[in-house]
């Protein structure tokens, strides 16, 4: 499945676990497209592989940057992350706790 189709799948609820981001293409993944997911309550966003590399570094940090959750999101799971920032949006969620 093409991860930009998350976007049209706004009524899902529950958990919802989007693994290998390492090999999704960034271009493949629409700023806001988690946002308008407002019955979930669980989110794990999983890159399975870290090479260390600065482009690699650079991507994760975009890629997390535009799955950003809605804002009562309850339980955010984000696993071998390789970059080295939050983003922005975390700020926002952590402050709404």
């Amino acid at each position: 499945m093409h991860i930009d189709a998350l976007r049209r799948m706004t009524q899902l609820r529950g958990k919802l676990r989007i693994s290998d981001l390492h090999q999704v293409d960034l271009s493949e993944i629409s700023k806001g497209i988690l946002k308008g997911m407002q019955y979930l309550n669980a989110l794990e966003l999983s890159w399975s592989s870290f090479n260390g590399q600065t482009i690699q570094i650079s991507k994760d940090e975009d890629e997390l940057e535009c799955l950003q959750p809605h804002d009562n999101l309850r339980d955010l799971r984000i696993m071998g992350y390789g970059g080295v920032k939050s983003p922005a949006w975390m700020m926002k969620i952590h402050h709404g706790l």
